[in-house]
């Protein structure tokens, strides 16, 4: 599973889409990587397997 599109990390450089960015660092601060855009949170066993930065 990727959570790239969960809406701080979707960042549009221009056009009318870039009036909905989240400034970085507050997106950095919002972002929660075991909460997906469609509200499913993984439980602890499903975010132990996960790989990469924490």
């Amino acid at each position: 599973m990727t959570n790239a599109a969960f809406t701080p990390t979707y960042y549009v450089t221009g056009g009318p889409a870039s009036v909905g960015n989240i400034p970085p660092p507050l997106a950095y601060m919002l972002w929660d990587p075991t909460l997906f855009v469609d509200a499913i949170r993984l439980t602890p066993q499903q975010n132990a397997t996960v790989s990469g930065p924490a």
